[in-house]
């Protein structure tokens, strides 16, 4: 279930005030730090940038980029994400497709504040990526299941960008088929969230019986259970289809204001 959001904000429920900032404050300075969803309680969604998001890169596979998939928690200084690939062997910036060895070292890399955010940034506004929250997901244990993964090796690239660098750790073997950059994401969502992240996918149906049409409607319950960056944003869009599922696109807020 998602987190109380009012124990982020520190609301005292005797006086009706709420005793700390905003963790988004910073990016809406033309909010009085202390308001609550712009004080439009009724017809806007509060954000409290607490929640894990998962961003996701198509690529095009005809000109042999795969895309990627990585995870971001938290914002301002405190946000974090981190990255799987094969960083170090391909001395490439984000994964790539090498149709000749699906196998190669898995780099686990952790970037955080400005550096996560321009990461984040170089994705959404120069790669075409989509920035999926997932609300029911609680960040904190999506955190500590990618620390766990991270601080599992001490061993770090020895060629490539991350090469020596402390933030990033070669974790276990990298495999294109079922062990990379969306099914690593994924294992550490889904165990944070100790269950599969599901959702209702609805779809109509027109049947004709005599003279006139009868819409026949179903549904059907699925799971993320992607491999591959288009496989899962393909899912995560029908999810935002579900209003229960608690997976929205976000997208939107991290475009660059081009004014």
């Amino acid at each position: 279930m998602k987190p109380n959001i009012l124990r982020y904000y520190n609301y005292d429920y005797a006086i009706g005030r709420f005793m700390s900032v905003d963790p988004l404050a910073e990016k809406y300075p033309y909010n009085g730090v202390y308001n609550f969803s712009e004080n439009r309680v009724i017809d806007a969604r509060e954000l409290e940038g607490l929640e894990a998001r998962v961003i996701v890169e198509e690529g095009e596979y005809t000109k042999l980029n795969p895309g990627h998939t990585f995870v971001a928690v938290g914002s301002g200084d405190d946000l974090k994400v981190y990255t799987y690939g094969r960083y170090g062997e391909l001395e490439k910036d984000k994964g790539s497709l090498n149709t000749t060895n699906i196998e190669g070292e898995g780099v686990l890399i952790k970037l955080e504040g400005a550096e996560a955010e321009a990461f984040i940034d170089h994705y959404v506004n120069d790669l075409g990526a989509s920035v999926y929250e997932l609300e029911n997901v609680d960040e904190d244990k999506v955190e500590e299941k990618f620390e766990e993964e991270f601080n599992s090796s001490n061993q770090t690239p020895k060629t490539g960008r991350y090469a020596n660098k402390p933030n990033a750790r070669v974790i276990d073997t990298y495999n294109l088929l079922d062990n990379n950059c969306t099914t690593k994401s994924l294992k550490a969502l889904e165990e944070a969230n100790e269950g599969p992240i599901s959702y209702t996918l609805e779809f109509k149906e027109i049947k004709f019986f005599g003279p006139k049409p009868i819409y026949l409607k179903y549904t059907q319950n699925k799971t993320l259970d992607a491999n591959s960056p288009s496989g899962l944003k393909k899912q995560l869009d029908e999810a935002t289809g579900d209003p229960n599922s608690g997976i929205i696109n976000v997208t939107e807020e991290f475009k660059r204001d081009e004014n």
